[in-house]
């Protein structure tokens, strides 16, 4: 496969950071090893690109600890087959659509056999909150968004 200069500086960077997990390794320290390491030209672009496409990729574990810090954190990383976050992340969707749905209604233009239907939709809002709730407490913050 052909290299470009955003997947060796990825590459690079994520070796980088891998070296010495939880660590934090400022632009300056990464720019430094990609001058070191680098076969392909790369410009400022190309670097902050292959940085923020680190950070976004779950699969990663490149984590920005602070402005202008990154770090390779194992625990960050999100596996495919990760059932919890697949679970937490539908009902925080589902919430999200029932919660957009409420708000569109109209209550002056409600029926009395509206209200519990109306009802019903709290309610499911609110045991999905709960659901996620425990999701949390019983697998911490790693399924977080």
């Amino acid at each position: 496969m052909i290299k470009t200069p955003t997947s060796e500086a990825k590459e690079i960077i994520s070796n980088l950071l891998q070296s010495k997990p939880g660590e934090g390794f400022t632009i300056s320290q990464i720019k430094d090893e990609l001058s070191l390491k680098a076969k392909l030209k790369m410009t400022e672009g190309t670097v902050s690109g292959a940085i923020h496409a680190l950070t976004k990729d779950r699969k990663s574990g490149v984590v920005n600890v602070s402005r202008g810090v990154y770090s390779y954190d194992s625990n960050a990383i999100q596996k495919d087959n990760d059932i919890t976050h697949l679970v937490y992340d539908g009902v925080f969707e589902y919430k999200e659509k029932l919660k957009g749905i409420v708000s569109d209604i109209d209550i002056f233009l409600l029926d009395e056999k509206d209200i519990p239907i109306l009802q019903g939709l709290n309610k499911l809002i609110t045991d999905s909150e709960k659901f996620n709730e425990k999701l949390i407490e019983a697998y911490g913050k790693k399924i977080t968004k």
